[in-house]
């Protein structure tokens, strides 16, 4: 036997709904304070960030400098980062960090500013400042905190991060080359390889520093080319030590027999 109807129920849900809106918005009218911060501590436990949110705009300024401040300023962090806002999450957790430094949450706020930046870098194509910042985030929390439990999770964001880095980096070189500029591919290349010695691109980048300089090389005025083919060779020279066995030897091993006859062919025309 069916107690309601599809009709009904829906009558009901409507009914439902606006009591809960109406109740709201009494509650965001409300004068009365101690009401009004006892139902965004309800809302916030039960994970209704965003009824919570409003109420802690208003609170956090009316208890500014009072004993309930610190947690309405945590709260109001940590809804933004519910609610998925993660730079004003991150610039809230490091304002608490910085106006509660002596907190029993200054090391999750630590942490929490660090993990906000962590979500909002971006992929490796894009402006990598929020990728540095999350870095520097990470290790600033590591060092404070290194007993803490959460520090090897951080290594493992910080090494994350630092492959989003050689991504972008070690592309960036490569474009200079794709597009022709092999003087600055060569100059990127080298620099990706101060940085990032031990990323995966190593032999590569190792070998496009010769390769670029190489072509630099051979698209030279004649007055210029002797001097830049003995700087390839020099590359050549460092790259086949670093990776006797490497995939690209092959073809650098032609290009430097190239190299070495148009040396021989300059140092006959200067001689």
């Amino acid at each position: 036997m069916k107690l309601f109807t599809p009709s009904v129920l829906l009558v009901l849900l409507i009914l439902l709904i606006s009591s809960s809106c109406s109740k709201y918005q009494k509650v965001l009218k409300s004068s009365d304070l101690t009401y009004k911060y006892e139902m965004t501590e309800k809302y916030y436990n039960e994970g209704e960030y965003y009824k919570a949110y409003p109420l802690l705009e208003e609170l956090v300024t009316v208890y500014r400098g009072s004993p309930k401040a610190e947690k309405l300023h945590y709260m109001y962090a940590y809804s933004d980062f519910y609610l998925k806002d993660y730079i004003m999450a991150a610039y809230r957790f490091e304002q608490f960090r910085q106006y509660y430094p002596y907190s029993q949450f200054v090391e999750d706020a630590t942490y929490m500013t660090a993990f906000c930046y962590y979500k909002n870098s971006p992929n490796p194509s894009l402006d990598p400042t929020n990728t540095l910042k999350a870095m520097n985030e990470l290790q600033y929390y590591i060092n404070s905190f290194p007993s803490s439990s959460k520090v090897d999770s951080c290594n493992v964001l910080v090494t994350e991060l630092r492959h989003k880095l050689e991504d972008k980096y070690f592309d960036i070189a490569t474009q200079y080359f794709k597009t022709l500029n092999y003087k600055a591919a060569v100059v990127s290349f080298q620099t990706f390889m101060n940085d990032y010695s031990d990323s995966k691109y190593a032999e590569e980048a190792t070998y496009m520093i010769f390769k670029s300089q190489y072509t630099v090389a051979e698209n030279s005025l004649q007055t210029k080319q002797l001097e830049r083919y003995l700087e390839a060779k020099k590359y050549y020279n460092n790259f086949k030590a670093r990776y006797p066995s490497s995939k690209f030897l092959k073809e650098a091993d032609v290009l430097m027999d190239k190299a070495t006859k148009e040396i021989e062919k300059l140092n006959q025309t200067s001689s």
